[in-house]
C-alpha cells in the first residue's frame, strides 16, 4: 500500500468535508464491484504509515493523547492483533487536546476478549478507567467496539477501541485511514470477502454479555455508564462551542433516561426511546411509583430546554437519581461519581467559573 501525498487527501480536497455520495450511485457501484478491478486498499484509501511518522506529518505528535495511542499499541501487539488503524480527527489531522482517541482494530476471531481485557489491563494500570461501555452507535463493521473514559496526567479523556474480527468481512467500510500496524503486510481487513455465520463460543458469549444485557441491574450499570460517556462527551462539546453537536448529545442522554424509565418498569420499546420518550413519560406520570412519577416530570421539564452544559449536568442528576432508586446506594457507586464530577471538573470548569457537578455529589 503506498501512501499518499497528503495524510488528509480528501479531507482538505473537499474543504474540511468528505463529499457524500448519491445512495443510487453507490449502489450501482456496489452492484460493479465484481467488474471493478481498483483494488480494494486503494479504493478506500487504506494506506500504510508508522504510527511516529503519521503523528510527525500531521503535526500531532506533541498532544498528550499520542502517548495513550503508543502504549495501547504496544500493549495489545502479540495478544491476536492483527492490524491497527486511526480513525477520526488523529487520522485526518485534525485532532485538538481535547479530541477522542479513535483506534480500530481487526483481531483474530477467538482473541476479541482477549484483546479487551489487554486494553483494560494497560488502562487501569497507567490511565484509570472513569466509565465504559460497549458503543452502541458506532457504525456496525461486524465486531464490537468500546468507549473508554479514562483519566491521564493532563485530565480526563475518551478512547474509543472497535474490534474487527478476521475472517468476517467489513459490514461497512473503512475509508481514508492510515494503518498504522499490520502483523501482515499482505493481509488486509478490508479485501475479507465472506462473512462467517459461526463465531467461536467464548467471542460469541463475550459479545451477548456487552451488548445483551438481559437483567435489569445489568442494563441499569449499561445505562449509567452510557449516561457518564455521553455527559463527557457533551462537556467538549459545549466547551468548543459546537452547538449542534450539543444537541444530538442532550437528545442520546434523554433517550438513555428514557431507557432508564422503562427499565425500571420492565417495559421496552419498538420505537427509537427518543420517539416513544413523550408517551413514556405519560405513562410513567400515571403509574403508582411516586418517584417514577417525579422522575418523569423532571424529564418532561427538560425536553425544551436548549443544550447547555446545565442541561447535561440536569439530565446526568436525573439519570443517576433513576439509578439508585432502582440499584440502591453504595460506597462503591458514590465513588464512582465522585471520580466522574471531579475528573470533569478539572478539565472543563465552566466558563463562569462554576464547574460542572459542583451541585450534583450527592
Amino acid at each position: 500500500m503506498s501512501k499518499p501525498e497528503k495524510i488528509t487527501e480528501t479531507f482538505e480536497k473537499h474543504g474540511g468535508f468528505h463529499s457524500l455520495e448519491d445512495p443510487r450511485v453507490a449502489k450501482t457501484r456496489q452492484a460493479n464491484d465484481d467488474d471493478n478491478v481498483v483494488p480494494l486498499r486503494q479504493k478506500y484509501q487504506i494506506y500504510d504509515i508508522p504510527l511516529e511518522e503519521h503523528l510527525e506529518r500531521t503535526g500531532l505528535d506533541h498532544l498528550p493523547q499520542t502517548q495513550v495511542i503508543r502504549d495501547c499499541l504496544n500493549h495489545i501487539k502479540g495478544d491476536g492483533l492483527v492490524e491497527a488503524y486511526l480513525r477520526g480527527s488523529f487520522s485526518l489531522g485534525t485532532a485538538d487536546p481535547l479530541s477522542d482517541i479513535d483506534l480500530f482494530t481487526v483481531v483474530e476471531m477467538d482473541k476479541v476478549e482477549d484483546v479487551h481485557n489487554r486494553v483494560l489491563e494497560l488502562l487501569n494500570e497507567k490511565y484509570p478507567v472513569i466509565a465504559t461501555c460497549a458503543d452502541k452507535v458506532v457504525a456496525d463493521y461486524g465486531g464490537i467496539g468500546f468507549v473508554f473514559i479514562c483519566e491521564g496526567p493532563e485530565g480526563p479523556f475518551q478512547l474509543d477501541v472497535y474490534m474487527a474480527m478476521k475472517g468476517v468481512a467489513p459490514r461497512t467500510h473503512l475509508f481514508d485511514c492510515p494503518r498504522v500496524f499490520s502483523g501482515d503486510p499482505d493481509y488486509c481487513w478490508i479485501e475479507e470477502k465472506l462473512r462467517s455465520d459461526e463465531l467461536p463460543v467464548r467471542t460469541e458469549r463475550f459479545m451477548n454479555k456487552h451488548m445483551g444485557h438481559e437483567s435489569k441491574e445489568d442494563l441499569m450499570e449499561f445505562h449509567l455508564n452510557d449516561l457518564l460517556v455521553i455527559s463527557f462527551m457533551s462537556e467538549k462539546h459545549l466547551s468548543r462551542d459546537q452547538y449542534a453537536r450539543g444537541l444530538m448529545d442532550n437528545n442520546y442522554a434523554i433517550e438513555v433516561v428514557t431507557e432508564m424509565l422503562m427499565t425500571s418498569r420492565g417495559e421496552a420499546t419498538i420505537h427509537s426511546s427518543l420517539y416513544a420518550c413523550d408517551s413514556v413519560i405519560k405513562q410513567v406520570s400515571e403509574g403508582d411509583d411516586p418517584a417514577l412519577a417525579s422522575f418523569a416530570t423532571r424529564l418532561k421539564e427538560l425536553l425544551p430546554v436548549s443544550p447547555s452544559r446545565e442541561k447535561t449536568a440536569a439530565l446526568l442528576a436525573l439519570g443517576n437519581d433513576i439509578y439508585e432508586h432502582n440499584m440502591g446506594q453504595t460506597p462503591e457507586h458514590q465513588t464512582k461519581m465522585d471520580r466522574y464530577f471531579t475528573a470533569v471538573e478539572s478539565k472543563y470548569g465552566n466558563k463562569d467559573g462554576n464547574a460542572l457537578g459542583s451541585d450534583l455529589k450527592l
